[in-house]
């Protein structure tokens, strides 16, 4: 190439690269520097992507949340409604006299639950629910009727205690006294890869051996056996019932007789790992018309098996797996051959009854009350659970007395006379 077409090439290029640069100065005019993007930008330096037109951030309305709720006013006081049930937030007020925390259930068809306290005594914790009035079918009524049978029982430390019940507006609802403490399932993951002796699992089986009784003895039934349905209660310390919204009458043994109880079965809603064999067997026509009291013992057996053990044989299997082993393990005494004769007499007894027997309960408490005492040594119930510990000198609290100058009411000191 010549030098004149070389440097008429170089003269060409500068003119493009000055168009360019002046072009793009143009468009920018009026922006900040840090808006602009430069060509010289490692790129993997972050850069500022320019920002919107201030003209359309004027005609963007914020949404600060999606509303899925109604507002209504019933007498008078405005509710925020979601599928017929009032949605509250902290500090509201319901029916003049509960004063909301926060909410604890989300299933709409069982009624919706709040922590809250009373207002006239805010140190009172209380669990609220709430239904629709209009729900003739309400679970709340069978709680209701549970509740208070166990009440007039006096049996009301295995289970809740009512604190006043009413309707306000369109909703009817029901406060039982709170009891905190952990579950069975909480423990469990406390204890993580330590096992229960005999002394706690005797005591944990005799408790929930008199739920059942009782819950049987009222005429229902739980349809759904679980570690977390049960509370350790330190003031009592025993189990108590803390869930109640599975809980039906027991066909059984309604008056008048149900004549076929295949009209409107009972269904077990409890997980695989503690059902009955009525449910996981398939092979008998016809089945079993739903579970019946007997069966709630049988699913009590295998969670008290699984505390004990540590885990289950068939836990880990598939829904269709589980019979097979199960018949495998307890019908052909495999899960017997290393626990002591307690646990095997406990089955057999369990397996002597059909539908519901009341005498089949003294015998159960019995044996239960025998592991904890001759098998864990556990004679007096307030000795310490495998969960519970000692606290150290150093973490009981001291109380400090502190000699003050009283004032009377004209503001004056009085001498406190030295004894």
């Amino acid at each position: 190439m010549t030098k004149g077409a070389s440097k008429s090439c170089k003269d060409k290029c500068n003119k493009n690269v000055k168009e360019t640069s002046e072009k793009v100065l143009s468009e920018c005019n009026g922006k900040p520097e840090s808006d602009i993007l430069s060509t010289e930008t490692n790129t993997d330096t972050p850069v500022k992507v320019p920002s919107q037109n201030n003209d359309d951030k004027k005609d963007t309305v914020p949404i600060d949340k999606f509303k899925v709720t109604e507002t209504t006013v019933i007498n008078g006081t405005t509710y925020e409604i979601l599928n017929g049930l009032p949605v509250f937030e902290t500090d509201q007020i319901f029916a003049e006299r509960f004063k909301i925390y926060e909410r604890e259930t989300y299933i709409d068809s069982q009624g919706v639950g709040y922590f809250c306290t009373d207002i006239d005594c805010e140190q009172l914790e209380l669990f609220l629910r709430i239904d629709k009035k209009e729900n003739s079918k309400t679970i709340l009524k069978t709680e209701y009727k549970l509740l208070k049978a166990a009440e007039e029982d006096c049996k009301y430390g295995y289970f809740s205690q009512i604190h006043s019940v009413g309707e306000y507006d369109n909703f009817v609802y029901m406060a039982i006294y709170y009891k905190g403490g952990p579950t069975l399932k909480d423990i469990r993951r406390f204890m993580n890869q330590r096992k229960f002796t005999h002394g706690t699992i005797g005591r944990f089986a005799h408790d929930i051996v008199t739920i059942l009784q009782k819950v049987h003895e009222y005429g229902y039934l739980l349809h759904n056996v679980g570690t977390e349905k049960f509370t350790f209660d330190a003031c009592s310390r025993n189990l108590y019932l803390n869930d109640y919204t599975y809980v039906k009458a027991d066909q059984s043994k309604s008056i008048p007789v149900v004549k076929d109880l295949y009209k409107n079965p009972s269904k077990y809603f409890g997980s695989s790992d503690y059902a009955p064999f009525y449910f996981l067997d398939a092979d008998i026509f016809p089945p079993p018309p739903g579970i019946f009291a007997r069966d709630e013992l049988e699913a009590a057996f295998y969670l008290i098996v699984d505390l004990l053990l540590g885990d289950l044989p068939w836990k880990s299997s598939r829904r269709n797996e589980v019979l097979p082993t199960k018949r495998e393990y307890v019908g052909g005494g495999k899960l017997f051959k290393d626990l002591p004769e307690q646990y095997k007499e406990l089955w057999n007894t369990i397996c002597s009854s059909s539908e519901y027997d009341p005498k089949v309960y003294p015998k159960l408490l019995e044996i239960c009350r025998d592991i904890h005492e001759n098998l864990g040594g556990i004679n007096d119930l307030d000795d310490n659970y495998d969960f519970e510990v000692e606290p150290n000198p150093e973490d009981i609290p001291r109380f400090i007395l502190e000699k003050k100058p009283i004032e009377n009411e004209n503001d004056e000191i009085l001498e406190i006379p030295v004894l």
